[in-house]
Parts: C-alpha cells; sequence; structure tokens
C-alpha cells in the first residue's frame, strides 16, 4: 500500500534528523506549510514545492520519486466528503508578537493527567487582536499529542450563537461516530460527552463565545483531554485553569508583521512605522492594512498611510476584501446594553490619554457607581482598555468608531454638544481644586461633585493626575473664545503651578490667560497674567530674557490701570529677571520699588517675597551679612503674621530663606552656624514634601556638610540632589550638582584621602 504524502514527508524529515523549523530554514517553504502537508490538510503541494523539500532532504533518487508520486496522488484524490470532522480552519503564518502566549498555553493543555482537571484555558480580548489565530496556531503545533483535535465556531456575535445542546452533539458525533443516539436533555447529553472522552484525548477548541453558559456543558472534567475557548468577554464564570487575555502589539511587533505581509520593494522603512502607528497596535487592522499594500502591486506603504491620515476616513481603509474592521467592532457595539452603548460612542469626545469613571459619569449625567458598571461592561467586551488605579484608555481606532456612532446614532451636533458639557466639568472640578491652594482658603468646594475635592492632597492629586484633560480643556476654550472661564482657571492654578514647576506647560496656560484679558479688554487681568507668564517663562523655562519682556509689560498695564498691587509684582519679576540675567544692581532697585508698593497695599505676601529677592541680588553684590539680614526679615514677618500667608507659601519661603543663609554662612567661614540652620529646616522639608525643594535644601545642606568636613554625608546629599533632579526632569539642576560632587570627591582623593562619614 502507498504510504501517503503526510507521514511519507514525516518519516523522511525525521530519518534525515530534521526538525520542521529547520526543513523550513533548508528549503524556502515556510514551517506551516510543512506542517500543512504533514498533518494532511494539505494533499496535494505544488511540484516545485516538493522539488525544494526533497532537495533540502538529499532525498535518493527512488526516496524523491515516493515523494513525487504521494503528491500527485493528493492532488487527484477523488472527493471522499469530510476527512475530519470539526476540523482545524487555515492557520495564520505570520502569527507575530505572540511567542509567550503561544508557549504558555500549548503547555498548557498538554499537561493533563487521568486524574486531574481536564486543562481549561480561556484567551479572551477584542474581536481584533487575534485570538482565534493563537487558539488554531496552538491546536495546529501540538496535534500530535491528541487523539483527535476539534474546533467549532460558537457563533457568539454572529446573532445566531450556537445553542449549548448543539455544541455537544456536533462535538460527540465529530469524536465518536458510533454513537446513535443523543439525548434532547443538555445534562445527559453532557455527561454522554464526558464518557466519550473518558476513552480519548482529543482537544478541542470553543472559539467565540458569546458567555459561559454556552460552553460550560462542554467542559471536560477530568483527564488528559483539553480545551481552549477563545471569547471577547473574560468568561469570568469559568474555572479555567488558565487565562490569557490578549493586548495590542507593540510598535516593533507590529512593524514586524506589515514587514511580512508587504514585499520590501513596497515597504519604505519610515513608512512601515508610520503606517504602523495608524493600525494602533491592532492585529486585525495590520492584516487589513499589509494585505491591501500587497495585493496592488503599484501601492506602497506610505501612499496608504497617507490615505489613512484622515481620521474621518481612516476606519474606511481598513477593509480588504471580506475583512472590515468596523464590522468586527460593530459587532461588538451591538451587544451592549442602550445605556453603555450610549456611554461608548460620548467617550470618542474624551481627549485625555487615560480617564476615570467620574468622566463617564459627565457624559450620561449619572452618579459614579452606575459609570463603572457600564465602563466595566466595555472592558468585558474589549471597546475599553482598563488601565491601572482606576482609569480606562480608549485605543485610536476605536475612539473614531465611537465618534461615527455618536454621529450616526445622536446627530449632527451631538459631538460639540457632548465636548461642551465634559469641558465645563473638567474646568469647574479644575477651579475648585485650584482654589484649595489660594491664600485664607481651607476648605474643599461648596457643592460636592463627582471628584472628592475634601482635602489639599486630594485637590492636588487630581490636577496633577487629570492635567491632560483640564490643559486640553482650557485650550479649547481659549479657542472658543471663553475668555472668562480661561481667566478665572488660570487664576486659579497661579498658587499651585508653585508646587508642580516641573510640570512644563505653564507658560502655556499663563500665555491664553494673557490672550484671554486682552480680549476682555481687563487691565487688571492682564497685568495680574503677564505676572504669572513672566514667572512661568523665567522659572520653569530658564528664559529670564523672555520673563522680563513680560514682567516690563505688566508693569506698564498695571500703572495703565492705577494697580500698585501688580506694579509692585511687575517690579518683583522683574528683579527676579535681573538677578537671573546677571544685574545685581537693577535686581535691588526694582526690588525696593517692589517693596514700596507692596507696603502701601499692604500685600504681606508680596512684600514676603521681596524680602527674599532682595536677599539673592544682595548675595550677588557679595553684601552677605546685608543678605542674610534680609532672609531673617522674611522669615520673622511670616513668624509675626503666621495668618496672613499660604501654607505653602510659608512653608517654600522658609526653606528657601534657610537655604539661603546656609550657603552665605558658609561663605563667610561660619560652617557650624550653617549646618545648624540647615539642621532646623529640616522639618520643613519634610512638611513641604515638595522634590524641587527638597533638592534645593539638600544641595545647601552638602555645602554645610562638607565646610565641617563630613565629605561622605556631603556627597550623599549631592547625590540625592542629582537623583531627585533627574527625577523630575530637571537636567540643567541635575547636571551641576553632579559638577559639585564631582568637585567634591575629587578634591578629597586629591588630597589623598577617602570621604569620611561622622
Amino acid at each position: 500500500m502507498t504510504e501517503s504524502l503526510g507521514p511519507l514527508l514525516r518519516r523522511l524529515r525525521h530519518e534525515a534528523d530534521l526538525t520542521l523549523e529547520r526543513l523550513s530554514e533548508l528549503s524556502g517553504v515556510s514551517d506551516r506549510t510543512i506542517s500543512d502537508i504533514e498533518r494532511g490538510a494539505s494533499l496535494g503541494p505544488q511540484r516545485r514545492t516538493v522539488d525544494l523539500l526533497a532537495d533540502a532532504l538529499r532525498l535518493r533518487p527512488d526516496a524523491r520519486e515516493a515523494l513525487l508520486t504521494a503528491a500527485r496522488a493528493g492532488r487527484h484524490r477523488p472527493a471522499e466528503g469530510p476527512r475530519s470532522p470539526l476540523p482545524l480552519p487555515r492557520a495564520v503564518a505570520d502569527l507575530v508578537g505572540r511567542d509567550a502566549e503561544l508557549s504558555a498555553v500549548a503547555e498548557h493543555v498538554i499537561s493533563g493527567e487521568d486524574v486531574s482537571p481536564s486543562p481549561l484555558v480561556v484567551l479572551s480580548g477584542p474581536a481584533v487582536l487575534g485570538k482565534t489565530a493563537l487558539a488554531v496556531r496552538v491546536a495546529g503545533d501540538v496535534r500530535d499529542r491528541f487523539d483527535a483535535v476539534r474546533f467549532i465556531d460558537l457563533g457568539g456575535f454572529s446573532g445566531r450563537p450556537l445553542e449549548p445542546l448543539l455544541v455537544l452533539r456536533r462535538l460527540i458525533q465529530a469524536c465518536d461516530p458510533a454513537v446513535r443516539s443523543i439525548p434532547h436533555d443538555l445534562d445527559e447529553a453532557a455527561a454522554l460527552w464526558r464518557g466519550v472522552l473518558d476513552e480519548r484525548r482529543v482537544l478541542v477548541v470553543l472559539d467565540n463565545a458569546a458567555g459561559e453558559e454556552q460552553v460550560r456543558p462542554a467542559l471536560p472534567a477530568t483527564g488528559p483531554s483539553a480545551m481552549i475557548v477563545t471569547a471577547r468577554r473574560p468568561l469570568a464564570g469559568l474555572d479555567a485553569s488558565l487565562r490569557v487575555s490578549l493586548h495590542r502589539l507593540t510598535h516593533d511587533d507590529a512593524v514586524t508583521l506589515l514587514r511580512r505581509i508587504i514585499p520590501t520593494d513596497q515597504a519604505a522603512e519610515p513608512d512601515l512605522h508610520r503606517l504602523a502607528d495608524l493600525c494602533d497596535g491592532c492585529p486585525l487592522a495590520l492584516r487589513i492594512a499589509g494585505n491591501r499594500v500587497a495585493s496592488r502591486s503599484a501601492w506602497t506603504a506610505g501612499a496608504l498611510a497617507d490615505r489613512l491620515a484622515s481620521e474621518e476616513h481612516r476606519l474606511d481603509g481598513f477593509r480588504a476584501g471580506d475583512l472590515e474592521l468596523r464590522k468586527a467592532f460593530g459587532m461588538s457595539y451591538d451587544d451592549l446594553s442602550d445605556a453603555a452603548r450610549t456611554l461608548f460612542r460620548r467617550l470618542g469626545t474624551v481627549t485625555g490619554q487615560t480617564f476615570t469613571a467620574e468622566f463617564g459619569a459627565t457624559l450620561v449625567e449619572s452618579d459614579r457607581y452606575t459609570a463603572e458598571d457600564l465602563l466595566d461592561a466595555l472592558v468585558d467586551l474589549g471597546l475599553l482598555e482598563a488601565a491601572t488605579h482606576d482609569r480606562y484608555h480608549l485605543h485610536d481606532l476605536l475612539r473614531i468608531f465611537a465618534k461615527e456612532r455618536l454621529l450616526t446614532d445622536e446627530g449632527a451636533d451631538s459631538e460639540a454638544g457632548h465636548a461642551a458639557r465634559l469641558r465645563r466639568w473638567v474646568l469647574r472640578t479644575t477651579i475648585d481644586a485650584g482654589n484649595w491652594f489660594e491664600p485664607g482658603h481651607g476648605h474643599g468646594p461648596a457643592q460636592p461633585g463627582l471628584v472628592d475635592l475634601s482635602t489639599r492632597a486630594a485637590a492636588s492629586a487630581w490636577l496633577r493626575d487629570e492635567a491632560d484633560h483640564w490643559f486640553n480643556a482650557l485650550r479649547a476654550a481659549a479657542a472658543d473664545k471663553d475668555d472668562t472661564t480661561v481667566v478665572q482657571v488660570a487664576e486659579s492654578l497661579h498658587w499651585f503651578s508653585d508646587l508642580w514647576v516641573q510640570w512644563g506647560q505653564w507658560h502655556q496656560v499663563f500665555a491664553v490667560g494673557v490672550e484671554s484679558a486682552e480680549r476682555l479688554a481687563d487691565d487688571d487681568a492682564l497685568a495680574t497674567q503677564l505676572g504669572y507668564l513672566s514667572w512661568a517663562e523665567l522659572y520653569t523655562r530658564d528664559d529670564p530674557a523672555r520673563g522680563l519682556e513680560h514682567a516690563r509689560r505688566a508693569r506698564d498695564v498695571a500703572r495703565r490701570a492705577g494697580n500698585r498691587d501688580q506694579e509692585g509684582w511687575a517690579h518683583y519679576y522683574i528683579a527676579w529677571c535681573e538677578l537671573l540675567l546677571g544685574s545685581p544692581d537693577d535686581a535691588v532697585r526694582n526690588a525696593q520699588e517692589a517693596r514700596r508698593c507692596f507696603e502701601e497695599v499692604d500685600d504681606a505676601a508680596g512684600l514676603l517675597q521681596t524680602h527674599r529677592m532682595l536677599a539673592e541680588a544682595l548675595t550677588l553684590l557679595d553684601r552677605r551679612d546685608d543678605a542674610i539680614e534680609a532672609d531673617r526679615d522674611a522669615v520673622d514677618l511670616i513668624e509675626q503674621h503666621p495668618d496672613r500667608f499660604p501654607r505653602d507659601m510659608a512653608l517654600t519661603t522658609r526653606l528657601a530663606a534657610a537655604s539661603a543663609i546656609v550657603k552665605n554662612l558658609v561663605v563667610l567661614g561660619d560652617g557650624e552656624a550653617a549646618l545648624a540652620t540647615a539642621d532646623d529646616a529640616a522639618s520643613t522639608v519634610d512638611e513641604l514634601d515638595v522634590p524641587a525643594h527638597r533638592a534645593m535644601y539638600l544641595r545647601a545642606r552638602a555645602l554645610a556638610l562638607a565646610a565641617t568636613g563630613r565629605t561622605a554625608e556631603a556627597a550623599a546629599d549631592l547625590q540625592r540632589v542629582v537623583d531627585i533632579r533627574e527625577a523630575i526632569g530637571d537636567s540643567k539642576r541635575a547636571d551641576v550638582a553632579r559638577r559639585q560632587l564631582e568637585e567634591l570627591t575629587g578634591t578629597e582623593r586629591a588630597a589623598g584621602r577617602t570621604p569620611r562619614r561622622q
């Protein structure tokens, strides 16, 4: 009897001592094609394929002829009906970025033992991430370890999901055709199915499950049989022995997949990266995009990327033959409740990378707990991703789909309306949170809202966590010329900005504040916003020249308005800029002018800051005793009128004054007094707990430690300064501290000793 092609090729490969992968390398035939031939899925490969395999196996003429004869026989084999009931579908040859999942699932399904619970794997995730491809690849790879492998598409999202009893009937008939009568009772049919498995080692893939109840009757009980279930929902009700949740591909894996699909002459490397970004890590989108290019020899990856660049038409571009991304998303969308569909489509108006349940509650006008339930339903169907710390993420392609549904289901004006409502809520919450840091403010918002702002810490956390949202909302308000709101938001954030200087966007916040104040023709507000913008430029962007321009303009506007208080603040910012630009004499003059303005209007906060500015300028003029006196005046003012200063201003000024006094005492040769001053300020550092200010203090204390011979401790402090500055993105000041550390340790080595600790 002539040996059929599959067993013959497998025997010849084993005789040549080659793995399937090695034969693929030697022949140039894909490992998937070889696997299909060996397992009988491909009975009559092309003559060229057989020749390549024969050459790689170095077959003798008689063996080569036997292989060719078996291949010809397969091509001309008469139809016999289905060879294998419920066979695996065609495997995807270029499965990328799933090696860890493939290994984990394969190892698990073959681990079953006679007396142990049968392995059950649940593969979950959105429709577009390749669950079926992964399950089919695993089943094909391990089929030799089982008596049979069976596959059923349960049609979970087709609108006509298979009934559990029908699933059992198909499985029983496929695994034991000798069974003539299958009970109509579900429990009895399930018992019969488990009896069939008692005598066999079967791997079953149940694809596209609608829910637990559809697959539970078919689950094997104990023994070496195994089951892989794929579903969009996590099927938490099943007692799975392994759960694998698929996620989007990394950028590098996405590029690799495109590179495997698209011919080299149609795929310039930069274009592949651009196309991968537009596909948003979605394997189905990547495969559609790759196939569209590969099927048209005149197309390139760059040309398709250009077509997909427009969000308005991007989903239209993800269609190739019967593959369509919009259809896959739509099946999940249609399976949602009415309330969940409403929330999903409105989430298309959210602009930040991640968001919390409060954003969803605002969009559907519900409480937070209702919104959380709806968001969880979206996560279960893969239309939303659960991020860290009770936050959610909507991927770009799904956001585009959500906007499409919003337009279709709620009308042309709906997106603008929902976006405006969300923006109003975000900015109102921002003002409430920012007001916590205003002088004299000591309580949360008058009317409790969705967000807990009952403490300063909660307000600070919200402002930091939701910065993307309120910053985008602020810019949108400015674009719509909602100038009163813009000025109110910028004003509410002024004191908070001192506590988060490393954020990096304050200059843009106060720049739109300036523009809005100009449109409002409000000189008082304009002078104020120009002062804030001057601070942002000189302090957060290290650009005192630009800061000086804004400060001088603030002074002129304040004089025009007759606003002596804002004129004082303008002189203060001018002094600060002059100081940084190397003009300490001009800084002293402007600081003195600021002091006169503040004394005239009794602005204690301005007067406090001016004492500090005078101290800095006097230090640069080498009038160190006068500088120390000015800093002590600042500390005395806080102690005499503690109720007149915001907590953070009092703490930061105390700390800045103490740090400056330490440095000046070191220069004056009084290291012990400097160290005592630093020790006294330690509690202020801990109470304030702001990284940038801690770094400032540690740098000053390092000078005092070094001056008293405690160089090892000084070096440790400087290293902490470097670490803190790098952590907050302040590379310039990190480099300064690093140079000081190198000078300190270099001096010690040059002196022939190592830094000592006391």
